[in-house]
């Protein structure tokens, strides 16, 4: 018998509620198991705010162009033209991203994830959602087979997130993986909004079609947090600062006027990160990655997997006091 939460779930959806705060989370096995709305209680204010834009929840299946919420995987943002070589072995992957003609995103971010378990930590009043997907090697540019587990832990005003991906096949693999939310703080614009980036960040410079050249500079804007005003993001960057002593890099967003502020933070083994501020200037997308884009030509984080063995990392947002 729940005590602290409570659920509803089918194929399609699991909404999940903290019964004395009324903070919320919703997700949806069958896209990818994908985050679809989150709510976390700011105690400030004695609210509960709306902090993800996600896909519509129920059965739709119609694409979505924007990756909201998506786990990337067997690759976060771009391969170039979709190709690559490994271990002495060409492969075409499918071309996804017509403007640039380049692979996007990989390729789990439609595909249905079996519900695990869903269980309540007393003791720590949260609760674990766990998901599994087995991918059997069967797409022709990624004959690699793998599994992926993710385990979702909510409490009133946090979201955590552990993934393992196992390499099922016989033989090496190469990965990187990301997670791609859009974050907003309730109501506002970005415009009005600040960030903190880690203290030490180089941006990863690309080309016209978003492949990054094989340079990098030091970016010293929001070093310490600052408006971001009008400035338009869908920038890579490698982060140079040690991680804290939980293993985490943090970044902050936060709207001072209704003093809201919100941690998106990474384990040290995702030590990229995309931004991207859509046109409509209503979200950020803060998107945690253990590659940059082009890894597996560029090998910039490029991860090798050896049969049965796995690659395990952690991510998660909260509300500041």
């Amino acid at each position: 018998m729940s005590i602290f939460f409570k659920w509803r779930s089918d194929d399609h959806t699991i909404v999940i509620e903290h019964t004395s705060t009324k903070a919320y989370c919703v997700l949806l096995p069958m896209r990818g198991a994908r985050l679809s709305r989150l709510g976390l209680y700011h105690v400030s204010s004695a609210a509960v705010l709306d902090l993800i834009h996600g896909i519509s929840e129920g059965s739709s299946t119609a694409p979505d162009p924007a990756y909201k919420s998506a786990h990337l995987l067997p690759y976060p943002n771009r391969i170039n033209n979709g190709s690559y070589r490994f271990r002495g072995r060409s492969y075409q992957l499918h071309i996804n991203e017509r403007q640039n003609l380049h692979a996007l995103h990989g390729f789990i971010d439609e595909r249905p994830f079996q519900l695990m378990r869903i269980q309540e930590d007393l003791q720590e009043e949260n609760l674990d959602i766990e998901f599994r997907h087995s991918y059997d090697g069967s797409i022709a540019g990624f004959p690699f087979p793998f599994d992926i587990q993710l385990s979702y832990t909510f409490s009133a005003s946090a979201l955590s997130l552990q993934v393992r991906i196992i390499n099922t096949g016989p033989g090496a693999m190469p990965m990187g993986y990301g997670w791609h939310p859009y974050f907003h703080l309730g109501a506002g614009s970005v415009n009005d909004w600040h960030l903190q980036l880690p203290a030490e960040v180089d941006e990863v410079i690309t080309n016209d079609s978003m492949i990054p050249t094989g340079e990098r500079n030091r970016f010293s804007a929001f070093g310490v947090a600052g408006a971001i005003g009008d400035r338009f993001f869908d920038t890579g960057f490698l982060i140079k600062s040690k991680a804290d002593d939980q293993g985490r890099h943090v970044l902050r967003l936060s709207d001072p006027s209704r003093n809201i502020h919100l941690l998106c933070w990474q384990g040290r083994e995702l030590p990229y990160v995309q931004l991207y501020t859509p046109s409509d200037r209503k979200t950020i997308a803060i998107e945690a990655m253990s590659c940059a884009a082009d890894a597996f030509n560029n090998g910039m984080g490029l991860i090798q997997l050896s049969s049965g063995s796995s690659f395990d990392c952690r991510l998660g947002c909260a509300l500041e006091k």
